[in-house]
């Protein structure tokens, strides 16, 4: 995966039962959430983390949380250096590609950089 949107979807679509959850969770709601999720990291067997922290990474990023998105993979990767979904959250956060974002238009955009960032 190379372009940032696929990359984008390629996440949602492995996390889209717990994402879907999370932001049906409002206010407040989606804080507890989202400190569930949390919980059940640091609760989980560190053989069996990445695979929490990686979801875990997703929900944060697509709350607009992305340092703590960056942490989670940070510790997923540590523990399982080719982890897919962790390895796919760091090239989306990498980007800066917001998750509500919409999709770049095709072709060079005058004042914007390869991947739609204002230059």
């Amino acid at each position: 995966l190379t372009d940032n949107a696929t990359v984008r979807d390629a996440v949602a679509a492995e996390c889209a039962p717990i994402l879907t959850a999370v932001r049906s969770a409002h206010g407040d709601q989606g804080a507890k959430a989202r400190a569930a999720l949390a919980a059940i990291c640091r609760a989980t067997p560190e053989r069996h983390a990445p695979d929490v922290l990686a979801v875990t990474a997703a929900t944060y990023y697509d709350s607009g949380h992305g340092a703590h998105a960056n942490a989670a993979v940070e510790t997923a990767l540590r523990i399982d250096p080719e982890h897919r979904l962790a390895d796919l959250m760091l090239r989306l956060l990498a980007t800066g590609v917001r998750p509500w974002a919409p999709p770049p238009a095709e072709g060079p955009q005058p004042g914007r950089d390869s991947i739609g960032r204002a230059s």
